[in-house]
């Protein structure tokens, strides 16, 4: 299962402290984990960081930085964003131990990224609509919150764990994020057609948006799925008399 794991990408949002970058790393090389990106992370001299990775310093020379989640996010086509809060208007959030099977199952062909936010506020609203599922590690509630570093460990045990059984989910060949992002842009547009931006205000349509990529990202989706829906979407704006002045040349008949 290795292999599986070399598949994940822990990428961690604007660091704010070496030794948890250092940590992060070594954590990860404990549990066979050696992927690791750095989105806008705080300067550091190199060396802060290898004294606390203690043998995962390779983890660190092979990291990759990005300017924005986004862009760290391009090649991946599933993501799950890490928090521990939850409350009515955050998205439906899942138990880690409950989803670590899926994440090693989708990596089994896929790159999948586990994505944390920093020391001090974890991921935004923002950043974790970049993410297709939401996931928490259920803590003591007297003192909920773990060190970034601690959580990346947790992870990472539970990721090696789902990475040894033998009884993985099916095998997944998930659609590039670039190809889900279009899709979700046509149902955008698919909806607005037949007035649900006009039928109770903006709200209705970024409410019906966040179910869908909810329902979207629990399953996952493969090409032939997005060309499916991107069908149903189509055939949508025909009906609607909504017609674009060009479509996307992706874009299956209805």
């Amino acid at each position: 299962m290795a292999k599986v794991l070399d598949n994940v990408r822990i990428v961690l949002v604007n660091p704010k402290v070496p030794g948890n970058i250092g940590w992060s790393a070594r954590g990860m090389k404990n549990m066979g984990l050696s992927g690791l990106a750095l989105v806008d992370p705080i300067e550091y001299q190199p060396d802060e960081a290898r004294f606390f990775a203690f043998g995962a310093e390779d983890i660190l020379e092979k990291a990759t930085v990005f300017v924005s989640l986004p862009e760290a996010l391009r090649d991946v086509p599933v993501a799950f964003g890490t928090t521990r809060r939850i409350g009515r208007r955050r998205r439906a959030i899942y138990y880690l131990r409950d989803v670590a099977p899926r994440i090693v199952s989708a990596a089994r062909a896929n790159t999948v990224a586990v994505v944390f936010g920093n020391e001090e506020r974890g991921l935004s609203s923002a950043e974790l609509s970049h993410c297709d599922t939401v996931v928490t590690i259920p803590e003591e509630t007297d003192y909920p919150s773990l060190n970034l570093s601690h959580a990346v460990t947790v992870v990472c045990y539970e990721l090696y764990l789902a990475s040894q059984s033998d009884s993985l989910p099916p095998l997944l060949n998930l659609a590039s994020r670039e190809k889900v992002e279009g899709m979700y842009g046509h149902l955008r547009r698919a909806m607005a057609a037949i007035g649900f931006d006009k039928a109770g205000g903006r709200d209705l349509l970024e409410n019906v948006m966040t179910s869908l990529k909810r329902l979207f990202g629990r399953t996952g989706l493969e090409q032939h799925d997005v060309n499916f829906i991107r069908g149903i979407c189509r055939r949508i704006e025909e009906k609607s008399e909504f017609l674009p002045d060009s479509w996307d040349d992706d874009v299956p008949a209805p």
